[in-house]
C-alpha cells in the first residue's frame, strides 16, 4: 500500500504541476498496449495515464482487498494471488524503468529518492505476499483436502448457491449432494474435511427437503466428526450444533434442542466474539426454542441481542434483519402485544423487499401480517394481505412450498370466521393437494390443512367428515414424532371439541385430558397452552354435572392464565365467567354475582377494548340478574351490552354480518 502511494504521489507532483513531460526526454519502449498512443500511457476518453501510476492504483486495489479473503475462498485467493503477484512484479520493473526516465529527464535528486523508497519496498512487498499466500493455500489444503478435489467442491458449493438464490431447488440439490459425495468418496467417510459439503448439504435439506429426517442424520454425522477429531474448525462445530439444534427441535425435543442451541452460541462467540455476524443466527434459534418452552421473557432478550448484532453488523435497512424481527414479533404475539408485533411485521415487510420478482421472504411476511390483522378482527386487510402472497407464489418463482398452502389455509380460515363454509372447504383442500403434491402425503407439511379442514366440517355439523380430518391429522404426527409429542395438544383439543358438541363427553375428556397431560410433560403444570384445555375440561366436568370438580379444574385454570395474560384479558376472565355459573349452580348467589362483576370490571380496564367479550359479560350478567327477580338491574345491563355490541359493529363490520 505505502508503494503504491509514494508511487502515485509522486506522478502527481511530476505530471499534474508540469516539471517534466515524458515527451521531453528520449523513451525506450516497455510494453506495446494496443489504443495507446505512447509507450508509457493508457489512454482513457482521451485522459493519459502513466502506465506506472495504472500499475500503483491496480496493486492498492488488490491489496485493500485481500484482508476479505480470512476464511479462504480458493477460487478466489488464487485469482487475487495471481493478480497481486503479477502487479507487484510490473511495479517493480515499471518502477525501475521510471527511475531511468527520471534520471535522463534530469531530476536526479527524485530519481534518487524514489530508487531506495519505491523499489526496496516493492520487493519485501512481493516477497510478503507470497509468504501469506503460500500460507493461506497450505490452510486451505489442510482443511479441505487435495487442491484439485477442492476446487471442485469449491465451484459446486459455489454454483448450488446460485441455483438456490434463482429458487432451482432441484438443480442446488444436486450440485450439494455432488460436492459432498465427491469429497467423502476421495477423503473418506469420517475425513474432517468433509465437513464444508456435508454442513452445506444438511442445512440445504433442513430448509427444501420434504423429509427433514436426513438433514438431521447429517448433521449427526458432522458432529460425530468433529468429536472424533482435534483440528477441526471451530466455526464448522457451531454451525453443525446449531444445524442438530434446528433437526432436534423438529423431532420435537425441545429440551434437546435447547441445550444444543447454546452450545452453539457458545462455540461462535468464541470463535467469532459476541458481535461477531455468525452468532446472530443460533442466538435466534435459541430465542426460538425458549419461546417454544413459553420463557418469553428470555426469548426476547435474546431476541432483541440477535437482532442487535444483525444491525450492528449489517445495518438498519438490510434485508438479513427480516428474520430474527419475524422472530421478535412472534414473542411480541404470543405476549399478546399485538399492536407491537404488527408493527414488527410491517417493518420486516419494507427490508423484505419489492413486489417484483421472486421473493419468498415476503411472501412469508405478508402471511404473518394477516395472521395478526385476522386475531385483530380486520379480515378485509387479512384477506388482501393473504391474497397478495398467493398471488406472488404463483406468478413469480416465490418458494410456492412455503408459501401457497399457508396463504390457502389462512383464506379459509377467514371463510370459516365468516359463515362461508363452501368457499373455505374448497380453499382448505387446495391448501392439503397442494402440501400433498409438496412434500407427500405423510408429511407434518399436511396437518395444518387437516385441521383446518376437520374445523370447517364441525362448523357445518357434519362430525363424521371432521372426525376423519382430525383422525388423520393425529395418525401423521403420532407416525412422524410418536404419540407422546406435544405437537398432538391441537388436534386433540379439536376432536374434543367436537365429541363435545356431539354429547360424547365421556370420550371428550379423554382426549382433553390427553391433551393436558402432553403440553405438562413437556412445558411444565403452568403452561400457556393450558388455558383453552383447563377450560374445555372444566366445560366438560359441567356438563357431566360434576360441578365441584369443575369448580377445581376452572381456579386450576384461573391461576395459571392469571400468570400466562394477566387479570385483565379475556383469556382470565372466560374462567371468571365459568366459575360464577358454578357457583350460582351450588346456590351460592352471592360468590356468583361477585364473580359476574369481577368478569366485567376486568374486562372494562384491561389493556386491550374487549367489547364483544365485555358485552357478552353485561349479557350473563343481565340474564342472572333476571333469574334472580331484579328486572331492573337486568335491563340496565342488557342496555350497556347491546351499546357495546354496537360499538363492536362499526368497528368489525365484517363480524356483523
Amino acid at each position: 500500500m505505502g508503494v503504491g502511494l509514494v508511487l502515485v504521489g509522486t506522478d502527481i507532483l511530476i505530471y499534474r504541476w508540469g516539471l517534466r513531460t515524458l515527451f521531453d526526454g528520449q523513451v525506450i519502449t516497455l510494453v506495446q498496449i494496443p489504443l495507446v498512443d505512447h509507450p508509457l500511457f493508457l489512454q482513457w476518453s482521451g485522459i493519459k495515464v502513466p502506465v506506472v501510476t495504472a500499475l500503483a492504483v491496480a496493486a492498492i486495489a488488490v491489496l485493500a482487498s485481500v484482508p476479505s479473503l480470512g476464511r479462504p475462498r480458493l477460487l478466489t485467493a488464487i485469482a487475487v494471488w495471481m493478480v497481486t503477484g503479477a502487479a507487484i512484479i510490473a511495479l517493480f520493473k515499471g518502477t525501475r524503468f521510471h527511475h531511468d526516465l527520471l534520471l535522463s529527464l534530469d531530476v536526479q535528486p527524485l530519481g534518487v529518492v524514489r530508487w531506495p523508497l519505491v523499489l526496496l519496498p516493492s520487493a519485501l512487498a512481493l516477497l510478503l505476499l507470497l509468504a501469506i499466500d503460500a500460507r493461506w493455500l497450505c490452510k486451505f489444503r489442510q482443511r479441505n483436502g487435495p487442491l484439485p478435489i477442492a476446487i471442485e467442491a469449491a465451484y459446486l458449493m459455489r454454483r448450488g448457491d446460485r441455483q438456490k438464490r434463482m429458487q432451482r431447488f432441484d438443480q442446488a440439490e444436486k450440485s450439494f449432494r455432488r460436492a459432498y459425495e465427491r469429497t467423502r468418496a476421495e477423503l473418506g467417510e469420517d475425513d474432517p474435511r468433509t465437513l464444508g459439503p456435508l454442513a452445506k448439504l444438511a442445512w440445504f435439506t433442513y430448509d427444501h427437503a420434504a423429509d427433514s429426517s436426513e438433514a438431521g442424520r447429517l448433521f449427526q454425522t458432522g458432529t460425530a466428526i468433529t468429536q472424533k477429531s482435534q483440528h477441526v474448525d471451530r466455526a464448522l462445530v457451531a454451525d453443525l450444533l446449531d444445524g442438530l439444534g434446528s433437526a432436534t427441535m423438529r423431532d420435537g425435543d425441545r429440551q434437546g434442542a435447547l441445550r444444543l442451541y447454546e452450545q452453539a452460541v457458545r462455540v461462535a462467540e468464541e470463535v467469532h466474539g459476541r458481535k461477531g455476524w455468525q452468532v446472530a443466527t443460533p442466538l435466534r434459534h435459541l430465542a426460538w426454542a425458549t419461546m417454544m418452552l413459553s420463557n418469553l421473557e428470555e426469548a426476547e432478550r435474546l431476541c432483541q441481542r440477535s437482532v442487535e448484532i444483525t444491525r450492528w453488523n449489517y445495518g438498519r435497512r438490510s434485508a438479513a434483519l427480516v428474520q430474527p424481527m419475524a422472530l421478535l414479533a412472534q414473542i411480541r404475539e404470543a405476549q399478546g402485544r399485538l399492536e407491537e408485533a404488527a408493527r414488527l411485521r410491517e417493518q420486516v415487510l419494507q427490508l423484505a423487499g419489492g413486489r417484483d420478482g421472486p421473493n419468498t421472504e415476503r411472501a412469508l411476511a405478508l402471511i404473518e401480517l394477516a395472521r395478526i390483522r385476522a386475531r385483530q378482527g380486520r379480515d378485509q386487510e387479512a384477506n388482501t394481505l393473504y391474497q397478495e402472497a398467493l398471488a406472488m407464489a404463483s406468478a413469480g418463482r416465490a418458494e410456492a412450498r412455503r408459501v401457497v398452502s399457508d396463504a390457502l389455509s389462512g383464506l379459509a380460515s377467514l371463510r370459516r370466521s365468516a359463515g362461508q363454509f363452501i368457499e373455505a372447504e374448497q380453499l382448505a383442500g387446495r391448501a392439503l393437494a397442494d402440501s400433498e403434491a409438496s412434500w407427500g402425503s405423510d408429511s407434518l407439511a399436511v396437518v395444518g390443512p387437516l385441521i383446518e379442514l376437520g374445523q370447517v366440517f364441525a362448523r357445518q355439523d357434519k362430525p363424521q367428515q371432521a372426525r376423519a380430518y382430525f383422525e388423520r391429522a393425529i395418525a401423521t404426527v403420532e407416525r412422524r414424532w410418536g404419540p407422546a409429542d406435544a405437537t398432538l395438544a391441537i388436534p386433540l383439543e379439536l376432536f374434543g371439541r367436537l365429541e363435545r358438541a356431539q354429547g360424547n363427553y365421556e370420550l371428550a375428556e379423554t382426549m382433553t385430558r390427553r391433551a393436558i397431560a402432553l403440553v405438562e410433560a413437556h412445558d411444565g403444570p403452568e403452561d400457556r397452552q393450558l388455558v383453552p384445555l383447563l377450560a374445555l375440561l372444566g366445560a366438560l366436568a359441567s356438563d357431566r354435572e360434576n360441578h365441584n370438580d369443575a369448580i377445581q379444574i376452572l381456579e386450576r385454570g384461573l391461576t395459571v392464565a392469571e400468570k400466562a395474560y394477566g387479570r385483565n384479558r379475556w383469556q382470565t376472565t372466560q374462567f371468571i365467567a365459568q366459575l360464577a355459573y358454578e357457583r350460582e349452580v351450588n346456590d351460592d348467589v352471592e360468590g356468583a354475582e361477585r364473580l359476574h362483576r369481577d368478569e366485567i370490571s376486568a374486562l372494562q380496564i384491561g389493556p386491550h377494548s374487549y367489547h364483544s367479550e365485555l358485552a357478552e359479560a353485561f349479557q350473563r350478567y343481565s340474564d342472572f340478574l333476571e333469574r334472580h327477580g331484579r328486572s331492573d338491574e337486568a335491563v340496565e345491563a342488557k342496555r350497556q351490552s347491546i351499546e357495546l355490541l354496537v360499538k363492536h359493529a362499526r368497528e368489525h363490520p365484517a363480524d356483523s354480518i
